[in-house]
């Protein structure tokens, strides 16, 4: 049974490049925060996109709350499957599935995570309407960010 606090999400996406290049493009990090103006202070320890890596950074939406999160590799096959575990201000899982569809590729986008931060838990017994259209745009304007990179990167 799922709680006021989980927020879950599956989404399909096609992109005008190859599962390798899209794969190649997540490896750049130092990117993160260019592509996706909700993501702040990202760092990573371990090899980038490898079981065991981490990624550290917090989220800044449009709305009057902060998280901290760290994301662990658990399963990587490049251009094929990243899968993840959440922790911090949110808990549970991340998972990006590639398939080539053309010349490009679909990714099927999937998380399951439950608000674990205090402050944020009671937040939502009131603007639960609210953080799901914060987590919507997240994803909106992470295509959009995501997207732009690849099309100057094809430039």
């Amino acid at each position: 049974m799922t709680s006021q606090h989980d927020f879950s999400y599956k989404g399909t996406f096609g992109f005008d490049a190859a599962p390798e290049k899209l794969w190649s493009s997540l490896e750049r990090v130092d990117l993160f925060e260019t592509w996706w103006p909700w993501m702040r202070d990202v760092r990573l320890e371990g090899e980038v996109l490898s079981p065991g890596s981490v990624l550290t950074f917090r989220i800044v939406p449009p709305v009057p709350y902060r998280m901290s999160i760290e994301v662990e590799v658990t399963e990587s096959d490049p251009g094929r499957l990243l899968l993840g575990r959440v922790t911090g201000d949110l808990r549970g899982w991340g998972r990006l599935d590639f398939s080539p569809a053309g010349r490009g590729t679909v990714v099927v986008t999937t998380w399951d995570v439950e608000v674990s931060n205090a402050a944020i838990r009671t937040v939502m017994r009131i603007a639960r309407p609210l953080l799901l259209w914060a987590q919507q745009w997240a994803v909106e304007s992470s295509l959009r960010g995501f997207r732009r990179y690849l099309v100057e990167e094809r430039s």
